[in-house]
């Protein structure tokens, strides 16, 4: 199965995870905790990732992310010197399909990236360069345990990320719901 194709069962996954039935029957499942935050390794920024994320009804989730990694290097043979800064930040909608406290999550959405740093080269030429833009699409495919009273939260799924080339990643979080 291509990343294409995982990507439109996602899209698919979260329109049938709407909730049909009435106002009232999805009142009876609204959850008492609407907010999480948690640490991912891996997944959606690729390396790591601190997230916030609200619950918009059960089912339904709005997500972002940040990652932050700064990294500085000299060639010792030929003196040349970088320091280079990235950050990434994802933001994604999820939907969370079946009932109780594990659900099977699926998601998708953009991820901004800022770039920055300088290289010197041999001659000790400072080269300069800053970037802000889109630097991908990500989605995941995964576990879910999050109590809809609250309290531990729990993830560990596949994250297809989408960029010049589809890569396929995997993630893992812990964290809480409030």
């Amino acid at each position: 199965m291509t990343l294409q194709r995982i990507t439109v069962s996602i899209l698919a996954g979260l329109v049938l995870a709407a909730p049909v039935g009435g106002q009232e029957e999805a009142a009876d499942r609204e959850p008492g905790a609407r907010n999480a935050v948690y640490f991912e390794l891996g997944g959606n920024a690729l390396l790591y990732s601190l997230n916030y994320e609200r619950r918009l009804r059960d089912g339904l989730a709005g997500r972002a992310g940040f990652m932050f990694i700064a990294l500085q290097g000299t060639d010792r043979d030929t003196g040349e010197s970088a320091d280079v800064s990235l950050a990434l930040i994802p933001v994604m909608i999820n939907g969370l399909l079946g009932d109780g406290a594990g659900r099977l999550e699926l998601g998708i959405g953009p991820v901004f990236g800022l770039a920055g740093g300088s290289v010197t080269d041999v001659e000790g030429s400072d080269i300069e360069f800053s970037g802000v833009g889109l630097a991908g699409v990500t989605s995941a495919i995964g576990y879910r345990y999050q109590p809809l009273d609250g309290g531990l939260v729990f993830r560990a799924g596949l994250v297809p990320f989408y960029s010049a080339r589809p890569q396929l990643w995997a993630g893992l979080s812990l964290g809480y719901a409030f």
